[in-house]
């Protein structure tokens, strides 16, 4: 090194000029926020509001009602999409009704966007079918359900089996499929004893129950196919 050479960023190829910027943006108004002691860290003062971007027009509290699901038209917001609250007592009540007392055939759950629980939104009669829970279900929003389907073994022995479904069709949101499924646990461990089925569909819904084959999935392709 030689003598007098100074090692600070004053000196180099860079030094000068990377101070004259420096100062150059410090001059101009705009800037000015940017090199207060506030942002350094040395004030406990708040950061002040983002300015507006040219042409937005926008308010904050508009801004906020615009993070929303939309719900067949309707917007809804959860106040966290990611991890809803608890299911409810009621809910919990029924599942019970359904599962030792045979009371329901069928249970429709949602998540109430206003309370962050999972309650029951719609009921089915000891006499009801699958096919009354599947006109319930929503085409364009998640849900869940538990279904007491009866069925006879192959050694001809009437049995039954509890199924708990996570309805997430194709045409839910994206916040709506992230709150149900990081809720998926928490409901399943308190609706216990059933067997998982995940349906996008009617035939998912009816193959996880095994009510159709694939076979019968191919069969009708095959034969909307030959329609055209």
């Amino acid at each position: 090194r030689k003598a007098g050479h100074r090692s600070d960023f004053s000196s180099g190829p860079f030094g000068r000029g990377a101070g004259r910027i420096a100062f150059f943006f410090k001059s101009l108004p705009s800037f000015q926020p940017f090199f207060t002691d506030a942002h350094r860290g040395d004030s406990d003062s708040a950061r002040p509001a983002r300015p507006a971007r040219p042409g937005d027009t926008m308010t904050e509290e508009a801004r906020a009602a615009d993070k929303h699901t939309r719900t067949d038209g309707e917007n809804r917001e959860f106040k966290n999409k990611a991890a809803a609250g608890e299911v409810s007592e009621d809910a919990f009540d029924k599942y019970e009704q359904l599962k030792i007392r045979k009371q329901y055939k069928w249970l429709i759950f949602v998540m109430n966007a206003d309370t962050d629980c999972v309650e029951v939104e719609t009921e089915g009669a000891p006499g009801s079918n699958y096919e009354a829970m599947l006109s319930a279900l929503p085409n364009h929003d998640c849900r869940y359900a538990v279904y007491d389907h009866d069925f006879t073994t192959h050694d001809g022995r009437r049995t039954s089996k509890l199924y708990f479904i996570s309805w997430m069709p194709n045409n839910s949101t994206r916040h709506n499929k992230m709150a149900y499924s990081e809720m998926k646990r928490k409901v399943a461990t308190r609706f216990t004893g059933t067997f998982d089925i995940q349906a996008q569909d009617e035939a998912d819904l009816l193959l996880g129950m095994h009510i159709i084959t694939k076979n019968d999935v191919e069969e009708s392709d095959d034969e909307f196919e030959d329609d055209f």
